[in-house]
């Protein structure tokens, strides 16, 4: 992936910064205005040869 972007490749060819957007993602996406509750994630994330 990183090569394809022509970046400086991360851990397995992925770029470096992967993880910590999906985190963002994570962290973002239950929240709601004005609502009470929660939520619950359960990523399932796989790489190649796993």
């Amino acid at each position: 992936v990183s090569a394809a972007r022509e970046e400086v490749p991360g851990r397995r060819g992925f770029p470096g910064y992967m993880y910590t957007d999906l985190a963002t993602i994570y962290e973002r996406a239950g929240r709601v205005e004005g609502r009470n509750g929660s939520i619950t994630q359960i990523p399932i994330l796989t790489m190649p040869n796993d």
